[in-house]
């Protein structure tokens, strides 16, 4: 990975730069390579827009424009040049030039009232897998012009998804629930959320590939809460419950290979917690909002997390050091061959 950007020895990785002007962050996401990342911004006069941004000097390598509200992007993990972006259609760009418009729903009705709220690539760069506003869990892959699978899961918003393995993909709904899918048996195992705070609430997913790590976050009650389940075969098991003040969440994401857990408040407030608990405060919090401005999104790359604020900036706030030792890649969520007969999905 590059990581000139992170690099305190590198005059020219800037510690913060502008963006957007007077337009709020809502999404970041970075290259496998370390060398873009995918900025996205919206205003209620200009729309929504998409930055590739060069990591090594903050500079603008292209714009793309969308009309309708860019809910999440992703990039290939196998090329660096290819972006996905999920709005109200699937749009895949090569080099910041559009290539492709893909939408699961043939009725010129749906197209409207179904926008698509969430991404993730599998992690050989074969398959991603979207989500939308009506339960939906479609997949597809860079070529074809349909999805290859579609799962319809439950009458409610899904907001998040997380391609586990190359056969699990796990989705988070507006009342809590994670859906577990099995493209192999096109079987899902659901499980309750824990939360006693009121469903119908957007929520956030983030799921630790290198480890067994599960993280859902309520974005209005400020609540997350941590499993952990190590295969299909066995329970969610519930780690822990953190709140820390009840401001909103804007974003959380798993860094250093699940170590620590780092959640941002529409408050300005960057906190870092640790990943295995307990979660009754956090290890360290930085305050990078400020006269009135929140932070929006977060990406974390290396040591350091890329931190998008409500008024176009993007600032590079440092993790605490490492204290973990690490001889292996973590465990990861166990991928072997399902036996046990899950209910049938709608």
């Amino acid at each position: 990975m590059d990581d000139d950007f992170l690099s305190t020895n590198k005059t020219t990785a800037p510690s913060s730069f502008i963006v957007a002007p007077g337009e709020a962050i809502s999404g970041i996401d970075v290259s496998s390579d370390g060398s873009l990342a995918a900025v996205i911004s919206f205003s209620e006069h200009s729309g929504s827009s998409v930055y590739l941004i060069s990591t090594r000097t903050g500079r603008i390598e292209h714009k793309i424009e969308h009309n309708f509200a860019v809910a999440a992007s992703e990039f290939s993990p196998i090329d660096s040049s290819i972006l996905v972006t999920v709005s109200d259609q699937i749009r895949i760009f090569h080099s910041g030039k559009l290539i492709s418009v893909l939408n699961p729903h043939t009725s010129t009705e749906l197209v409207e009232v179904c926008p698509f709220t969430g991404i993730d690539f599998e992690s050989k760069g074969r398959y991603f897998a979207v989500t939308d506003v009506r339960g939906f869990c479609s997949v597809w892959n860079l070529h074809d012009e349909s999805p290859i699978e579609v799962f319809q899961l439950v009458d409610e918003i899904m907001y998040s998804v997380s391609f586990v393995t190359e056969h699990i993909i796990g989705v988070v709904s507006e009342s809590g629930k994670l859906f577990v899918i099995d493209r192999r048996t096109h079987a899902a195992v659901c499980s309750e959320s824990d939360e006693t705070v009121p469903a119908c609430q957007p929520r956030l997913l983030a799921w630790d590939r290198s480890t067994t790590a599960i993280a859902i976050g309520n974005q209005m009650s400020g609540n997350f809460s941590v499993y952990q389940q190590k295969s299909l075969q066995d329970p969610l098991v519930l780690v822990g419950n953190g709140s820390f003040g009840k401001k909103s969440i804007s974003a959380i994401a798993w860094a250093n290979d699940g170590e620590y857990l780092v959640v941002a408040r529409d408050s300005g407030m960057v906190e870092v917690w640790n990943g295995n608990g307990p979660f009754d405060a956090p290890l360290f919090q930085n305050e990078v909002g400020t006269s009135g401005f929140g932070v929006s999104a977060i990406a974390p790359l290396g040591n350091r997390v890329l931190v998008g604020t409500s008024h176009g900036h993007v600032i590079v706030s440092k993790l605490p050091e490492s204290n973990r030792r690490r001889s292996g890649g973590g465990r990861r969520f166990g991928d072997s061959p399902e036996k046990k007969s899950y209910p049938a999905l709608a």
